[in-house]
């Protein structure tokens, strides 16, 4: 099979004219339903998969965009494998049946990586859209909008995409902080094996402290609250069409993957599929009481910059906060251990104990330098929010 160079320099323009749509953030937020919403809309071009080009380019860079071995690390290093390798996955999708030519994919791919004599994000991502929409089969001419969505996205990465491209635009999606953490670190922990509260709150505190700084480009944000899209699901879904001049079509509130339908099979939604409260549900009042006083202290800036109600009053004093033990009684160490043994194999065991033991160790060390300096910044934050 030969590549039509010339067809492609054409629908390389067609994809430099689409408007481009960057939804970003942190895990365990919906943005995975969210994508499956507006996937299969007939004016957006969509990897349907959590991916970032910026991602791609950097790994590309590592191999110095070699057309065959970009083709590798592409394959071997980020989502598309899911796609590339027709999988059924739990949390992403269900890809098997899914209509993609992988050939065509990646010859699109090589033969388009040399016509540049050099390359930075933007191209980078011009090239693999193209190559996408060839394997896919898309009619780019009735498309008006490429839409991509990544998590934990820098805030450098924002600006070199306002840099790069024609008047991008970003939206973000946040969740109650209490469930977001919840649910956040049971996906951490199943996934990472034995993970520390200590890093998944450190990770996710992060990221809303992001958020804050991207709304100071207010112009370039739209933002969807996960609770709103499960409860006013036409009203988000046609707010959203207005926002970014799409066309409201019905299949918005159908959550499919290549028609295919999205069927959540997470720990604590499984087989939920579409618009559902269920997915809302306050699951972390599961906690105990002074775990919930301790997550609403932590996070107070930003229950109050992303308005979301307290459920609690909260009595716990600064040293009641550093001397608090959230989550540690909920893991058994020996069980643990155990359940690494069980899974994994040929030497892997002995590295995770190792790492286990270690995360423990850390985790007494590291608990009150953290709570103390996010204690002094609530402070520090309350006391800009009181002073306006």
């Amino acid at each position: 099979m030969t590549t039509d160079l010339r067809s492609l320099a054409d629908k390389i323009n067609q994809i430099r004219g689409l408007q481009n749509i960057f939804l970003y953030a942190p895990g365990s937020t919906g943005t995975v339903f969210f994508h499956s919403l507006v996937n299969d809309h007939p004016e957006i071009l969509s990897i349907p998969v959590i991916f970032s080009t910026n991602t791609a380019y950097k790994l590309m860079k590592k191999v110095k965009f070699e057309p065959q071995a970009s083709c590798n690390i592409l394959q071997e290093k980020t989502e598309l494998k899911l796609i590339t390798n027709r999988l059924d996955t739990p949390r992403s999708g269900d890809f098997s049946n899914y209509k993609f030519d992988k050939y065509k994919f990646f010859s699109t791919l090589a033969s388009e990586l040399p016509r540049y004599p050099e390359h930075n994000q933007k191209t980078i991502f011009e090239i693999i859209y193209l190559a996408f929409s060839e394997a896919t089969f898309q009619n780019l001419r009735k498309k008006k909008y490429i839409f991509e969505h990544t998590h934990n996205m820098p805030l450098g990465e924002v600006t070199q995409k306002l840099e790069l491209f024609d008047q991008p635009k970003f939206m973000i999606m946040t969740r109650d902080p209490r469930a977001n953490l919840f649910s956040f670190f049971s996906f951490m922990y199943s996934t990472n094996g034995y993970l520390s509260f200590l890093d998944v709150t450190k990770k996710l505190k992060a990221i809303y402290e992001t958020y804050e700084q991207f709304f100071e480009h207010l112009n370039y944000f739209y933002w969807i609250k996960l609770e709103n899209l499960h409860t006013k699901p036409e009203e988000t879904m046609r707010d959203f069409s207005r926002a970014f001049g799409i066309s409201y079509h019905d299949n918005l509130l159908e959550s499919t993957f290549g028609g295919k339908k999205y069927i959540s099979s997470t720990k604590h939604n499984k087989n939920v599929y579409g618009f559902s409260e269920r997915v809302i549900e306050k699951k972390f009042l599961k906690l105990p009481e002074k775990d919930i006083h301790f997550v609403e202290k932590l996070f107070a800036p930003v229950h109050q910059f992303f308005e979301y109600p307290y459920l609690n009053d909260n009595k716990l004093s600064n040293s009641q906060m550093e001397k608090h033990n959230f989550l540690e009684a909920n893991f058994n160490f020996r069980e643990e251990i155990k359940r690494l043994r069980r899974i994994n194999k040929k030497g892997a065991f002995l590295e995770n104990t190792k790492k286990a033991l270690s995360l423990r160790k850390e985790m007494k060390n590291k608990r009150r330098e953290l709570i103390q300096k996010a204690l002094l910044k609530n402070e520090l934050i309350q006391n800009s929010i009181n002073s306006h």
